[in-house]
């Protein structure tokens, strides 16, 4: 991605990156009372969220390979514990809206251009899908 993008994926990244812990926690309560499951995936939740920052600022393949990392640990966790496997694809489509709006939100913020967002949301959308 060209250089001025670059500056815009650092401030995505560290905008997420600063939310995390929030983010984490406001899904692990949503899921305790929707599936009444207190599993501890916060682990999980905070690696998929520095994953998804971190996966802004890699080429494709790299941000795939660290995304499939994280799958194969969540699915393993899920089936320790006995829990579906849908609640993994159940975490990555929350994740993927959430980080979406901060996409948008930092767009909005920082004029960025339309096509500087198709880019941007484009790639971690590609990201995402490869992760379900």
């Amino acid at each position: 991605m060209p250089y001025i993008q670059q500056e815009k994926l650092h401030a995505i990244r560290e905008n997420i990156l600063q939310r995390k812990e929030e983010l984490a926690e406001n899904k692990r309560e949503d899921l305790a009372e929707s599936h009444n499951i207190y599993t501890e995936l916060t682990i999980f939740r905070l690696e998929l969220l520095t994953t998804y920052a971190n996966s802004l600022l890699m080429e494709k393949e790299a941000a795939n390979e660290v995304m499939e990392q994280w799958g194969g640990n969540m699915a393993n966790l899920l089936v320790n514990h006995g829990l579906p496997l849908d609640l993994a694809l159940e975490e990555i489509s929350y994740y993927r809206d959430v980080i979406g709006e901060i996409i948008k939100e930092e767009a909005k913020n920082n004029d960025f251009s339309l096509n500087a967002f198709y880019q941007i949301i484009s790639h971690f959308n590609s990201i995402v899908d490869n992760a379900i």
